[in-house]
């Protein structure tokens, strides 16, 4: 456009500028950004540390001196904030805790039903090997993967799997295995015998602590897991289980901690719930009562 309108200035009487009218402006405008309108450099000249004018500057070694002191001054000022850090008060012991009214027994076994397992309390050991045998039958188990444990070992579980031509697979005899006869019996095992560390009253959660012959993937490949459990392993919180392992020295601690609450599940794929994908599709939880 060949002019535009703008207020004029004039001098008062008193000295003063003010605006004194409206008038047309002899400026010329262009439209778009150009040379001698736009108010930016070109795009490179800070690029190349340069100004708004677009004058450029070569970098200089100064500018790294200063980029490194800058730097250092931010690590300085970052070690002492750590003396100043936030230090927060203890949580007591009993925050959260939930533990179980019941007597431990039942209340295992009701939250084992709760999530889908089926729990068989039995008074003897005796009764607990039976209830195992009954399982082995009812699928047919041909091989089985086992712990070494001392709870297994007064069930006499080698001798009932020998009884009822249950082939075993235990740390021991699959060390011996060459490593593809190994894969072959660990994947060909019908159900998974273990026993546990711990047992939580409140949430029906079984611990399993791993270390030779006590190996994870006992609870976890077989199509079936049986647990025996016997009630001095019972706890009656979550809480309870790490107070337990925090008695433990760094050397005697396990190499990995499962916690096992229910078969295995997972409502990943259209949102619908399905059981022995990831895991065993059957648990059942043998629990002894004390003697």
């Amino acid at each position: 456009m060949a002019g535009a309108h703008g207020w004029r200035r004039e001098r008062s009487d008193d000295g003063n500028d003010e605006l004194a009218g409206f008038d047309v402006c002899p400026v010329a405008f262009t439209a778009g950004p150009n040379s001698e309108t736009s108010l930016l450099p070109p795009r490179n000249a800070f690029a190349i540390g340069g100004d708004r004018k677009g004058n450029t500057r070569p970098a200089t070694r100064s500018n790294d001196v200063n980029r490194d002191a800058f730097l250092t001054r931010v690590r300085e000022a970052a070690a002492a904030g750590c003396a100043h850090r936030v230090h927060l008060n203890d949580i007591p012991g009993g925050v959260g805790y939930v533990g179980t009214s019941a007597e431990k027994c039942v209340a295992l076994a009701d939250e084992i039903s709760a999530v889908g397992g089926e729990a068989i309390v039995v008074e003897s050991p005796v009764a607990a090997k039976d209830a195992v045998a009954t399982l082995l039958k009812q699928y047919e188990a041909a091989s089985a993967l086992c712990w070494k444990h001392a709870v297994l070992d007064r069930l006499k579980l080698p001798e009932l799997l020998a009884d009822t031509n249950v082939a075993v697979h235990d740390h021991s005899t699959l060390a011996k295995l060459p490593s593809d006869e190994q894969r072959q019996a660990i994947l060909a095992a019908d159900v998974g015998i273990s026993s546990v560390d711990f047992a939580v009253a409140e949430t029906g959660t079984l611990a399993v602590c791993s270390k030779p012959g006590r190996e994870r993937v006992i609870s976890l490949l077989p199509r079936v897991h049986i647990a025996i459990v016997e009630e001095s392993q019972i706890v009656p919180d979550l809480f309870d289980v790490f107070e337990q392992l925090g008695k433990l020295s760094f050397d005697d601690l396990p190499s990995n901690l499962a916690f096992i609450t229910g078969p295995s599940k997972t409502g990943d794929i259209e949102l619908q719930l399905t059981t022995g994908v990831h895991g065993p599709g059957k648990w059942h939880v043998v629990i002894v009562r004390d003697a």
